[in-house]
């Protein structure tokens, strides 16, 4: 789950919609900076973005995503930069389709392959989350076997799919699972005393996954080496202590998130691309943004999507940002809230909405018109 954390909570919480979340609480600099340095019938919330407590602490999923729906209740994309031509993004129109599962309290798709396949999770009516995958229309639930809660965050063009899983003590962990072998692999744990935190990060083709980790000294940002069977840390060059959380990963290797600079009380989103030139990013002042919401998700085009609001959340938008640093701002007709979480290569989106008056909080997926 990716959460949203004030955002709805990675949605953790809401799983999702984010750590960023976490770090993403307050009003965003209006400067980009650049800086260079090295550095898917099987059973199974960002996420508002997850904000859990402590690891292992038995409040963090079970409170987290009522928070979200709290946090919510407070507050009142995308043809990518393509490979191909096209219209202006501003101008581009979306179909959208709605996800709906019955009893759900929740629903967010967190990332959409090429093939169409979405992945993400939905709350049940005990607030526990559930992992779940959508193709052509069929809704599937996958939950980690045995696990407490399980939240499905991306997923590659090889329909392997990856998530985290809580078990009942509240321990979190990471797993692949392939949709053609149905075969489960739960990942090593982290070095360290680190755990996974639960529902966020993404795959690439390639296997490599991004995610962060959670310990008693703040976050730090991971990645899954496959070949060699091996984690690095890594965090943002300037960045504060214990704030760079990893959140997804292109078939190019650049990889996007969220940190905190040093000197600045403000969250950004972070692009560090495969050649050493890494980015910091900040919406629009046209936007009139304060805050950002996780989950993010990136393409191989370096499209970026997510979601910001405004001042007492007046409004709440999904929006993607591409190569050449242009933002498009994405409302689904009618809603009260959108929220962008994932992009595929032909800029095809996945996301949610929510009404604080009725509660209701269905995914969708918008296709981008001719």
């Amino acid at each position: 789950m990716k959460t949203r954390a004030v955002e709805r909570t990675y949605a953790a919480f809401r799983l999702g919609r984010s750590i960023g979340t976490l770090l993403i609480v307050g009003a965003i600099c209006l400067a980009t900076q650049s800086w260079s340095q090295a550095i898917y019938s099987s059973p199974v919330n960002p996420v508002a973005s997850k904000l859990h407590p402590q690891v292992g602490s038995p409040t963090s999923s079970t409170r987290a995503l009522p928070d979200i729906l709290e946090a919510r209740k407070k507050i009142a994309l995308a043809q990518t930069d393509s490979r191909s031509a096209g219209p202006a993004p501003q101008s581009t129109q979306y179909s959208f389709v709605n996800i709906d599962i019955p009893n759900a309290t929740f629903v967010q798709p967190n990332s959409i392959n090429n093939d169409g396949a979405v992945v993400g999770y939905f709350d049940d009516a005990n607030y526990s989350a559930h992992g779940l995958v959508w193709q052509s229309g069929t809704v599937q639930t996958i939950d980690y076997p045995g696990a407490l809660q399980t939240v499905l965050t991306g997923i590659n063009n090889h329909g392997v799919i990856f998530g985290t899983y809580e078990d009942a003590s509240y321990n979190t962990y990471a797993f692949t699972y392939s949709l053609s072998d149905t075969i489960w692999t739960e990942l090593p744990a982290l070095p360290g005393s680190w755990r996974p935190y639960f529902g966020i990060g993404g795959i690439n083709d390639k296997g490599e996954i991004v995610g962060a980790a959670a310990g008693f000294i703040g976050l730090l940002s991971w990645k899954w080496h496959p070949d060699s069977q091996t984690y690095t840390y890594f965090t943002f060059p300037a960045a504060s202590e214990g704030s760079t959380v990893g959140e997804g990963i292109n078939n190019t290797g650049s990889k996007v998130g969220t940190m905190s600079l040093v000197y600045a009380s403000s969250p950004f989103l972070f692009l560090l691309g495969s050649g050493d030139r890494n980015t910091t990013i900040s919406l629009p002042p046209s936007l009139s943004a304060v805050g950002i919401f996780g989950p993010y998700g990136i393409n191989d085009n370096d499209a970026i999507v997510g979601t910001y609001y405004t001042a007492n959340f007046a409004s709440v938008s999904g929006f993607i940002r591409y190569r050449n640093g242009a933002f498009v701002v994405l409302n689904q007709p009618g809603a009260d809230q959108t929220y962008l979480t994932g992009i595929n290569d032909f800029g095809v989106l996945v996301g949610d909405t929510y009404n604080p008056t009725t509660g209701a909080s269905p995914g969708f997926i918008a296709y981008p018109m001719p």
